[in-house]
């Protein structure tokens, strides 16, 4: 069997190719994802498990005055209590959700509790006769976080929301296998 050794003269020039201009690459926005990271760096989100929103947003007038904001308007009249609850509600928005708890207070200048669920140690709400009416209460948060041991704050469906809760901090335990020593 022969072998052809002979070359054909396209494969001994050398080949250019066409000139190419680089151009920035275009920004495409990233979607931002909610992979939090265990106490070693690493992702603890498993596949298909999201972090479940159940409120985001401002509390509501109505959870402001069921708080304590009924004895405003008794006091200082209809019009500044309700102006004093209306406050209340803008300056404070929250956030929860399936692994943890996001509160942002302030009006001009904001201060941000991030609690991570796992690190619950008890949670608990009361409702006074007025919040009873309008269907609002507040929710206690203890937790093991240095930072912000006590967490509170009002809401609409406390007792709902309280059992969410329970439960997400209940699976959050074992997820990252955290254990409360007394």
């Amino acid at each position: 069997m022969a072998t052809d050794n002979t070359t054909t003269p396209q494969a001994n020039t050398p080949t250019t190719s066409p000139t190419r201009t680089t151009e920035p690459p275009t920004s495409t926005p990233t979607p931002q994802t909610n992979t939090p990271a265990s106490p070693t760096g690493r992702s603890v989100l498993r596949e298909g498990e999201k972090e479940v929103v159940f409120f985001e947003g401002r509390v509501p007038v109505k959870a402001c005055l069921g708080r304590h904001g009924l004895l405003y308007v008794l006091l200082l009249g209809w019009n500044l209590g309700l102006l004093i609850a209306w406050v209340q509600s803008w300056m404070t928005t929250l956030r929860l959700t399936s692994q943890r708890v996001v509160i942002i207070r302030g009006l001009i200048s904001r201060d941000e509790e991030d609690i991570p669920l796992y690190r619950g140690s008890d949670i608990n709400f009361s409702q006074t006769v007025a919040g009873r009416l309008f269907g609002t209460g507040v929710i206690v948060l203890h937790s093991d976080d240095v930072t912000s041991p006590r967490a509170t704050f009002a809401i609409p469906r406390p007792q709902e929301l309280k059992e969410k809760l329970r439960e997400s901090m209940n699976k959050e335990r074992i997820r990252y296998r955290s254990r409360i020593i007394d």
